[in-house]
């Protein structure tokens, strides 16, 4: 895995965080989150509105939306059941309770709720896309495409669901039809910003890397309370070599939000390049305890715990990514780390035994040269 697929997927990891909303006006389409600060990236949210209430049970579906809306969801849940033995017939209940299970994690259930309001109305677009951002979460990705898909025939002014529809085609590869999807999310509302950060991403991808920084600037103009967009922007700065602006916006995605923690694990990697050794590994650490395995985080904190020489770290490190490297070239290189920490403790056996594995396995002439030298003083 080369240097921009490793940051590829921490984007795609960090569009997939979710958020919910919950749209109450069934006439004029508006959403209101009841957590702002997390809708940063995707829309991925449950869309909740009022259906024909059925009889006396609207009091009790008002009352369960509002609990939903409050992130007490259990309870939202007892409610709902409630209402549905009374009135099973009843799409919208279904569709409430499909959304409440989704927020506590229950996707087979939220599934088949979603599924059964579908066919009590199937001319319902919002039902559709809540299912569709479901089937993501279990990675259903062709499935939820087919229901994005729906609620926009339905809706063709959907524009959550074809910029959560380009999302899904992004992990597919297909950027053509992502960016269609993004432009036409845009086209309805030109300051829709999980769509202006999802086709900054896109361009990315693409290439088109000052494209890229205007999409994800005019977002965070748009609300500058949100840490996702400069998350992408410092990721845009650090492949373009802008290590300033990459640092500033990585910076300031932390003070936003300090438990996202891609920011930690590229601002680590700053200051790392920069020599600034301890700044790198405390970032390290925050990133590793959250992703203990990520072979970018261990592998930078294996050589800083190398010229630190706390060497039996380093050992400690280089093993757990040995078990995980994603590819030989980083393998090569972590047995080429180990097999140094080995041999400034004097441990001329596995020393020894690392660096010529790092040897078969293929190093650059200038680690390979490092480890012939050691080999020879050793053998």
């Amino acid at each position: 895995m080369n240097e921009k697929s490793h940051l590829i997927i921490l984007i795609l990891v960090f569009f997939l965080v979710t958020s919910f909303i919950v749209s109450c006006s069934p006439e004029n389409n508006s959403v209101v989150s009841p957590n702002p600060s997390l809708t940063f990236a995707t829309t991925t949210t449950l869309i909740d509105e009022k259906q024909t209430p059925t009889l006396d049970i609207e009091a009790l579906t008002d009352q369960a939306r509002e609990l939903l809306e409050h992130g007490d969801l259990e309870k939202a849940v007892s409610i709902l059941d409630l209402a549905i033995e009374a009135v099973s017939e009843d799409a919208g209940l279904h569709n409430t309770r499909g959304i409440a299970l989704g927020h506590l994690g229950e996707f087979e259930r939220a599934i088949e709720d979603l599924g059964r309001s579908i066919e009590l109305d199937p001319d319902y677009a919002p039902t559709f896309y809540n299912r569709g951002l479901v089937k993501t979460w279990i990675g259903d990705i062709e499935g939820s495409i087919s229901d994005f898909g729906q609620a926009i025939e339905i809706n063709p002014e959907f524009k959550e669901a074809y910029s959560d529809r380009g999302l899904m085609y992004v992990v597919l590869g297909r950027l053509d039809q992502a960016m269609r999807d993004y432009d036409q999310s845009l086209s309805i509302d030109p300051e829709y910003i999980p769509a202006l950060v999802n086709r900054g991403y896109a361009l990315f991808l693409l290439g088109e890397y000052e494209r890229s920084l205007v999409d994800l600037g005019l977002a965070i103009e748009l609300d500058p309370r949100i840490a996702g967009p400069y998350v992408n922007r410092g990721l845009t700065y650090l492949y373009l070599e802008d290590k300033e602006n990459a640092l500033a916006d990585f910076n300031q995605a932390i003070a936003l939000d300090p438990e996202e923690m891609t920011s930690y694990l590229h601002r680590g990697t700053i200051y790392f390049e920069i020599g600034d050794y301890d700044k790198a590994l405390e970032d390290f650490d925050t990133y590793i305890k959250a992703v203990p395995n990520d072979p970018i985080a261990l592998y930078n904190r294996t050589q800083i715990y190398i010229s630190f020489e706390e060497y039996e770290d380093a050992i400690t490190d280089a093993s757990r990514l040995i078990e995980n490297a994603p590819d030989a070239i980083l393998l090569a290189r972590t047995y080429f780390l180990r097999g140094v920490a080995y041999s400034a403790l004097g441990d001329a056996e596995n020393a020894i035994d690392d660096l010529n594995r790092a040897l078969d396995l293929g190093l650059d002439d200038e680690r390979a040269d490092t480890a012939k030298s050691i080999l020879e003083i050793m053998q």
